[in-house]
């Protein structure tokens, strides 16, 4: 049950990136050339950091480490307080421990891992580019 949990919450994480529209005012280019706002690019910036504590093979990229300084001011503070929150998260999807099962713990590892390498791996469907995933 603690495993679905933390999935739950990694989604809600992402939900909760909502955009104001003085945020969506403050945007910046993403690696595949599209604009983002702060909010939601450092939601997944922190997915990002995430990944590659957690998932084998998994490294920040050059467009990874360059998305950081995308934004300045209000912007980036809006970006950095996004990337901590997720980053939070995945701390704990890390720490998962279940003594009388770990099977839902790897579960929830190897979904996260999923997630992150479909949505912001090299061939990503929300921003690609982030991490490279090789194998470990």
């Amino acid at each position: 049950m603690h495993w679905r949990v933390t999935l739950i919450s990694i989604a809600v994480q992402f939900s909760l990136a909502t955009v104001t529209a003085a945020e969506e005012a403050q945007t910046a280019t993403a690696p595949d050339g599209r604009a983002m706002t702060a909010k939601l690019a450092g939601a997944h910036y922190g997915q990002a950091l995430g990944a590659i504590e957690v998932c084998p093979g998994a490294t920040l990229t050059n467009s990874g480490k360059a998305l950081e300084t995308s934004y300045s001011g209000a912007a980036r503070e809006s970006f950095m307080a996004a990337a901590a929150s997720v980053y939070q998260s995945w701390r704990k999807v890390r720490r998962c421990a279940d003594t009388l099962d770990p099977n839902p713990c790897k579960i929830i590892l190897d979904e996260s891992c999923a997630a992150a390498a479909a949505e912001i791996g090299p061939r990503g469907r929300v921003l690609p580019g982030l991490v490279d995933f090789s194998a470990p």
